[in-house]
């Protein structure tokens, strides 16, 4: 029954493939081994035993949003700054030396920040063939926008990498989303689900989504339901836009360097590996990114069913160049090693 079930997951879609996904969830005890073992080899059969790598810049903390689990949060009094484009430029060369496929560029989300996007990318597209073209996609972890702000980017970057757009819903429960951000922009739900449709209508390559586990409110059983609520948004994207989000992610919140957060219910690490075959499974042909919000050894141990870690992230302004003091990062790290370690890790494991 296990394995029937778990071939036509795969296979199905719209509101099938979210009733098998149900079933499974709520019968995780009996599906947990077939499912973990299914996952590793659909991975393998689609995307084979490597991974890929995308290096991380964020090249803004300006905020205007209230969000209780984040460093960057507008009410956190602290110094704010953007990278000039010459500090952009030393920032990503410190990262691009290193050859990942991808590069995302980070930002909080602040009216004037569409400025500094667009010389992001300009600067990664005039730094690529320096490095030796490693860049297969340029990711924008920035604030959603209307459609002719997203084209605005397509149209005065003239990016001849490709472009996805990825951003989180962070949960997909109304209420635990209203707690979590009470003011600024990000408190219009609507307006950033239907972010990436937006974008891909403008001109982007693909756009990811994600979750934030650990902040939804409803215990368990909320956290099966973001789960859920992805598939749901990947398969209503398919339905808007033709195409499923190139990437997902489910990172599990992490506390900031200087407080602690108050969130809904932690995801135990068998659960968040439950969490990750299922949607492996449910959308098969969709990248799953890890990140080092993970410890070393988690990542190793899910190596198997993702597809795409960041390599070394530096989670503040200038961090690649600067390093940075920890205190400063968004969010507290798990796997905190250099690019080199990281690399030299993957190489010798045949990882990469």
């Amino acid at each position: 029954m296990e394995k029937k079930l778990i071939s036509q997951l795969v296979a199905a879609s719209g509101e099938k493939k979210l009733e098998i996904a149900k079933t499974i969830l709520q019968n995780r005890p009996q599906f947990f081994d077939a499912v973990c073992q299914a996952a590793q080899e659909e991975n393998l059969r689609l995307f084979g035993p490597k991974l890929e790598l995308f290096g991380i810049s964020y090249i803004s903390d300006r905020c205007v949003n209230h969000c209780k689990y984040c460093g960057h949060s507008a009410e956190n009094k602290k110094k704010r700054s953007t990278l000039s484009p010459e500090e952009m430029e030393e920032d990503f060369s410190v990262v691009l030396q290193f050859r990942p496929q991808e590069f995302c560029v980070l930002a909080g989300e602040h009216p004037g920040s569409t400025h500094a996007v667009i010389a992001a990318i300009q600067i990664l597209n005039k730094l690529n063939p320096v490095f030796g073209n490693p860049l297969r996609q340029i990711s924008l972890n920035v604030a959603p926008l209307e459609e002719a702000g997203f084209r605005k980017i397509i149209e005065n970057s003239n990016s001849n990498v490709p472009l996805q757009f990825r951003v989180f819903q962070e949960t997909y429960d109304r209420e635990s989303y209203t707690e979590n951000h009470p003011t600024g922009p990000k408190s219009d739900f609507r307006f950033r689900y239907h972010a990436q449709t937006r974008a891909m209508n403008a001109g982007f390559a693909s756009v990811g989504i994600g979750a934030l586990l650990g902040i939804n409110l409803k215990g368990k059983r909320g956290n099966d339901v973001e789960i859920l609520s992805l598939i749901q948004h990947a398969c209503v994207l398919q339905e808007l836009t033709g195409k499923l989000p190139a990437s997902v992610a489910i990172p599990r919140v992490q506390h900031m360097p200087d407080k602690t957060i108050e969130h809904g219910t932690r995801v135990d690490d068998e659960t968040y590996i439950f969490y990750l075959s299922l949607l492996r499974l449910a959308l098969p042909e969709t990248k799953i990114y890890i990140t080092a919000r993970e410890t070393e050894s988690f990542i190793l141990s899910v190596e198997n069913i993702v597809n795409v870690r960041d390599l070394a992230p530096r989670p503040a302004v200038g961090g690649n160049l600067s390093g940075c003091n920890p205190n400063r990062f968004q969010n507290i790290l798990g796997d905190q090693r250099s690019a080199t370690a990281i690399l030299d890790d993957l190489q010798i494991r045949g990882k990469y």
